[in-house]
């Protein structure tokens, strides 16, 4: 099956590059221009001539070209008839524009002849939500179901969840209506800008499951080689058992997993030691001592001190919930309840989640003035106060992890970090990105303050514990009749569109990474990997792909049809056709940029596909 899935990969792209150098040469052809050649790829080639026209079959399957007669214009030179130079301004602008509009065209066909066949999707489902993130503060949870974003009808999916945030407005909110159990009621969210990933999110990840794949669906070690994939399988795991909690070997709690973030962080406290993984097989028992497995954790490529952080700060409190209704506001500290002293997040959920049998006053400084708040006498659950205050961490440390460096060195839950190696920490990814950019081995000088005084030691990051999850995608078939295939793939048109500009935009003002731009490899295998998925995800994704060609090829860089667009333009506008000097150093500078980002994409895919081995 390998093969065929290169197979369809190839003929795919094939597919896309013949229809946009076809919308080239048939609106050549309609204004009469003479085409001298028609190639599919570039170099070495195949060649058969019919009329005036060459055919080319070329070796180097990266793109194509129409050549046709007279397309350079020459200064003091009259066209002859049927050269492309010969034709008015508005005929050539047609040509240009005629290939990215058989893009635009065919994946719009695609999309739709994909939702026939049937596309696997990521559904609409809340996996985790970012606390203090937007979708937090709209009252979203962990499993409900998106049935409708502003105007889109229903199916939606995950990806549509994520494309109305990158494209919503400076001051766009998105109406969402949201199932959650036998509840539907509707709910608007504000997208916010994330540095981080270059574009809006609302704050929601995509659902996961917990249940393991089929072991024959997967390979034994990850494709960057991460870890292996096949650990739980040799420890008596199958493909279908859902995975509940952590035990660790010399320990008697079992650590409830829901996520595969919440197993992550249960195996990274093990220190080494073995763990003991509870699981649930259908047919098989449902609890108790015989429904565990004992694995033994590898290392992780990254490495960590063991600190876990969270001040009494409060980065925003969610409107409508008990905590706003007694008047906390976003950006207070809570300094005291009942009385104690607060210092870190877990003092203030040990206060708030304690008996208590009259109403308590809550101290808080908010502006630099400290105001008195009233606890209602009532108890609250853990998941009350999580579900209404987000927390901001501000290197306060709120736990340690058993066996690494951290407590070893002598950091109690309440100090706050301060600097590493000299270096005062004030951004939150700072102490993280320091710890990564230390060798294997080295040691990092870590300053703490403790009611006041300053305290430092030499402490060596541990590697972290894992143990691989290969789960089940939780992916639902979206199959639609002719009616809702088009209104499907419009949609997904329209998004794509503006999905591309907004990344091409974000690239160039250097919000997003260049480390993001991937190459022919890449993309390759991404068509080879969804033509194993079905021929419907092959084909959503060459629609995908198409669409991408045409935006690209719009940008107004010479040498693409958007900069000969560009030319076209201004001839128009000055009467007559741009230099020859001028339009000479433009395409220079043009292929100097494509080149350039060829290179980048190409050596990301060589860092990717082929150095991680090594690494």
């Amino acid at each position: 099956m390998t093969l065929l899935y290169i197979i369809q990969a190839v003929i795919g792209f094939g597919v896309l590059v013949f229809v946009h150098e076809l919308g080239h040469f048939l609106a050549a052809k309609w204004i009469k221009v003479k085409v001298e050649a028609f190639s599919l790829g570039f170099g070495p080639f195949i060649k058969y001539k019919r009329g005036d026209t060459e055919y080319r079959l070329s070796a180097i399957p990266l793109g194509g070209y129409v050549k046709m007669a007279g397309e350079e214009p020459q200064e003091g030179k009259t066209p002859e008839p049927g050269d492309f130079y010969s034709k008015p301004v508005g005929q050539r602008a047609f040509v240009f524009v005629a290939g990215v509009t058989m893009n635009l065209i065919f994946g719009f066909i695609f999309f739709i002849v994909a939702y026939g066949v049937g596309v696997p999707v990521v559904p609409a489902v809340v996996g985790e939500v970012s606390p203090g993130s937007p979708a937090w503060k709209a009252g979203l949870q962990r499993g409900d179901r998106v049935v409708e974003i502003d105007d889109i009808s229903p199916p939606v999916d995950f990806e549509d969840l994520t494309t109305s945030s990158i494209l919503a407005g400076s001051d766009k909110k998105v109406r969402l209506r949201v199932v959650r159990g036998e509840e539907t009621f509707s709910t608007v969210v504000e997208p916010q800008y994330v540095k981080e990933i270059g574009r809006k999110s609302m704050g929601i990840l995509p659902p996961q499951t917990m249940t393991l794949a089929p072991a024959d669906d997967i390979p034994r070690r990850s494709r960057r080689g991460e870890g292996d994939l096949g650990l739980l399988y040799r420890s008596g795991l199958k493909g279908g058992d859902v995975i509940r909690g952590v035990r660790i070997q010399g320990t008697e709690e079992i650590i409830p997993v829901a996520t595969p973030q919440e197993f992550m962080l249960a195996v990274d406290q093990c220190g080494g030691q073995p763990i003991f993984v509870h699981y649930t097989r259908e047919g098989g028992p449902s609890g108790g001592t015989g429904s565990f497995v004992r694995v033994k954790p590898e290392p992780a490529g990254d490495r960590m001190l063991g600190v876990k952080f969270g001040s009494t700060h409060v980065e925003a409190v969610r409107p409508g919930s008990w905590a706003a209704e007694m008047g906390l506001r976003d950006g207070d500290v809570i300094e005291s309840v009942g009385g104690v002293e607060t210092k870190r997040r877990g003092d203030v959920l040990a206060l708030l989640t304690a008996d208590r049998a009259t109403e308590t006053p809550l101290r808080v400084r908010r502006d630099g003035a400290v105001i008195e708040l009233a606890l209602p006498a009532a108890p609250l659950a853990q998941g009350e106060v999580e579900r209404a205050l987000a927390f901001d961490t501000a290197y306060v440390v709120d736990g340690l992890m058993p066996g690494y460096p951290a407590a070893a060195a002598g950091i109690r839950a309440g100090d706050v970090l301060k600097a590493v190696n000299g270096e005062t920490l004030t951004k939150p990814w700072e102490l993280a990105e320091a710890v990564f950019r230390s060798k294997p081995g080295e040691s990092l000088t870590i300053a703490w303050e403790r009611d006041g005084r300053r305290m430092e030691a030499r402490i060596t990051p541990q590697n972290r514990w894992q143990v691989m999850l290969p789960l089940k995608s939780p992916q639902e078939v979206v199959r639609a009749g002719l009616t809702d295939s088009m209104s499907l793939g419009l949609r997904k048109t329209w998004h794509w569109v503006g999905r591309i500009y907004v990344t091409i935009a974000r690239l160039i003002s250097g919000d997003v990474s260049l480390q993001n731009v991937n190459g022919p490899i890449s993309i390759g295998y991404i068509v080879y990997a969804a033509a194993g998925e079905g021929l419907g995800m092959l084909l959503y994704f060459l629609g995908i792909l198409s669409i991408n060609l045409a935006v690209f090829n719009l940008l107004p860089i010479p040498v693409l049809d958007g900069g000969h667009l560009v030319f076209a333009l201004v001839e128009k506008l000055q009467g007559k056709a741009v230099k020859d000097r001028v339009r000479e150093y433009a395409t220079y500078a043009g292929y100097a940029l494509i080149l350039g980002l060829l290179v980048i994409a190409f050596w990301n895919d060589i860092k990717m596909f082929i150095l991680s081995k090594w690494m």
